[in-house]
């Protein structure tokens, strides 16, 4: 996968998937009935950080409820200004007048990281994963909301960017916001620094004016005063969101909708950037929706989901990428034959190993991970009668040892009265890229046995010990930086540092790469 993780990312990752003390949410599955056309659907969270992407009408928002209702709160406990409730029951989302279908006829089960379980045969002492399930049987009530595990969740829906001067309940108070709402404390100072980071603007000043319900931010920038009702929509819902951020002082669930509104592309990132640091800080965890490209980018692919309505359910791929996503959104895909890859670099070997006659008959879609390569795979079998493109992958070299672990997991996605022939599908369409290595090094250490002299040609290398040097420190480096490596010393682009070293690597030994050509030409 083409994204280099942090340090951030990876004590994020380890403290998930470890740390039991601080009940996360690690699954959402709906067992039985159907919510908002939400059916036979089953997620599972890696990461504190998860960024839900699909079609409207895909279930997005659904999800979101559906996380909101996984915990409980005592009375006493933080809760979002204006809510009667520390904690959400599902009539706070699901609503319906009298000529819709009421949903009843449910089960959801929710997997959660906890310490504090009755202790059972498979946790003797009470700590570690277990589940809890919600029901609504037809004509009664959602059971026992008070037994759910206690944990403070907040949500933040698309309200939280409408301007407050579009709110008239604020703006015929608005001479109520001349009083501050309570003594300042760290939480504003705290605050204002998210949103200085996320914004780029460096703010003076920062409080919350207003009591109840309706309060209102005010801040000082450039020695200007100036509240809500003057703010960008963007703006003012940030200091809404890090304000309840920093209030709380437990890990807190926050689950916001369309988490991109109002913020420009480099805030967008400058924003999931602050909520991995709240998640290592504090141990939140955020679920949210989106449609940014650039939210999805900046998230490591454990993070990035993407939701389909098929007619066997509702489809969730996880470690889809951003490319993938926009492309299933506006639509595209309607080649004769389609190709799923993990990343760009793998989609650009590919694209070097075919003629322009066959690019013009296929496209190439870098899905975001080796598990979400055979997800899709999995999916096209499923629409195999309905769909008319044919589809094709390519796992990355390194995956060839797990050969026979891909295809468990894909024959246990699709539907098992059709094992047999999935199993011969799964042979015909679904190889790996050459070698046992990931393709970038799989390409350079070609080059570096066989074709160092072309290497110089390429890249204007006059001098063949530098040249080597060059491609030596590079394969040092590995885990898919060497590409970053080689573009540093040859001021180039990594892009085009690798476009460069797949086509002279296809060139030179074309007898490597001949088995993706065979593949394609077989398949159209």
């Amino acid at each position: 996968m083409d994204y280099r993780y942090s340090d951030i990312d990876r004590k994020n990752l380890r403290s998930f998937e470890n740390d039991q003390t601080r009940a996360h949410l690690k699954s959402i599955r709906l067992r039985l009935g159907n919510i908002r056309g939400l059916s036979n659907f089953h997620i599972e969270f890696s990461y504190p950080l998860s960024a839900i992407a699909g079609k409207n009408g895909s279930g997005k928002s659904t999800v979101l409820a559906l996380a909101a209702c996984a915990y409980h709160a005592r009375q006493k406990e933080w809760r979002l200004p204006g809510r009667k409730l520390p904690y959400y029951r599902f009539s706070d989302f699901f609503v319906q007048t009298k000529d819709e279908v009421p949903v009843e006829g449910v089960l959801i089960r929710y997997g959660v990281l906890h310490d504090n379980w009755k202790p059972t045969e498979q946790l003797p002492n009470g700590k570690g994963l277990a589940y809890q399930n919600r029901v609504k049987n037809k004509g009664g009530k959602w059971n026992d909301y008070a037994v759910r595990v206690k944990r403070p969740v907040a949500f933040f829906g698309i309200e939280r960017v409408v301007p407050p001067s579009e709110k008239s309940v604020l703006k015929n108070q608005r001479n109520y916001f001349s009083i501050p709402a309570a003594k300042k404390s760290d939480i504003e100072d705290l605050a204002k620094g998210s949103v200085s980071r996320v914004l780029g603007v460096d703010y003076e000043d920062f409080e919350i004016r207003g009591t109840g319900a309706h309060k209102l931010p005010l801040v000082k920038r450039k020695g200007v005063n100036y509240s809500g009702f003057n703010m960008g929509a963007g703006e003012q819902a940030l200091f809404g969101l890090f304000y309840a951020m920093h209030s709380t002082s437990k890990s807190t669930l926050f689950v916001i909708d369309e988490i991109e509104l109002g913020l420009h592309e480099a805030a967008q990132r400058a924003l999931v950037a602050e909520l991995k640091k709240m998640a290592a800080e504090f141990s939140h965890q955020f679920i949210f929706t989106t449609h940014s490209p650039a939210v999805l980018d900046s998230l490591p692919p454990e993070g990035r989901f993407y939701l389909e309505n098929t007619s066997a359910g509702t489809r969730v791929t996880q470690g889809i990428s951003s490319a993938f996503a926009s492309g299933l959104m506006s639509g595209r895909e309607s080649e004769e034959l389609v190709i799923y890859v993990e990343d760009k670099n793998a989609k650009q070997l590919v694209l070097a190993c075919l003629n322009y006659e066959i690019r013009q008959r296929i496209s190439v879609c870098e899905v975001g991970s080796h598990t979400a390569v055979v997800s899709q795979m999995a999916a096209k079998f499923t629409d195999r009668r309905r769909e008319k493109t044919v589809a094709l992958a390519f796992l990355d070299g390194d995956q060839r040892a797990a050969a026979a672990s891909h295809k468990t997991r894909f024959l246990g996605l699709v539907d098992q009265r059709h094992l047999a022939e999935a199993r011969v599908w799964f042979d015909l369409r679904v190889d790996f890229l050459p070698s046992d290595a990931m393709p970038e090094r799989s390409v350079l250490s070609l080059i570096r046995a066989k074709h160092m002299d072309s290497f110089c040609d390429a890249f204007g290398i006059e001098n063949s010990i530098e040249a080597e040097a060059i491609v030596d420190k590079a394969l040092v480096r590995g885990e898919h930086s060497e590409v970053y490596s080689m573009s540093e010393d040859l001021r180039l682009s990594p892009d085009d540092v690798w476009r460069i070293l797949c086509a002279l690597s296809v060139r030179e030994s074309p007898e490597v790469f001949s088995t993706i050509r065979e593949k394609v030409a077989s398949l159209l």
